[in-house]
């Protein structure tokens, strides 16, 4: 993982930038994805593959895998295939 250190919202990193005089918010794992492989396409959300792999992560708000920017670690799913591996990996805590 590249474990991104600047500000965050508790659970992601974010990357605060102006665009026509307004203040914009992105998330750094987003961002990192766009800059080195290009658009996520449209109604796609990013998985932290290390973070699905990683069965010893504590999850919720103290889980690094949500802050890494490591294009290799990311990958474009859809809200559902998101949910569900999130769901898959929370099972196997039970």
């Amino acid at each position: 993982c590249h474990v991104f250190t600047g500000s965050t919202n508790g659970r992601y990193g974010q990357l605060h930038y102006r665009e026509d005089r307004k203040r914009r918010v992105v998330y750094a794992h987003r961002f990192a994805y766009e800059l080195a492989r290009g658009p996520i396409p449209e109604g796609m959300q990013i998985d932290h593959l290390c973070h699905t792999d990683d069965s010893s992560c504590p999850g919720g708000n103290d889980c690094p895998h949500r802050r890494c920017v490591n294009p290799a670690h990311l990958e474009p799913v859809t809200p559902q295939g998101n949910s569900l591996r999130g769901l898959r990996r929370s099972r196997e805590y039970r």
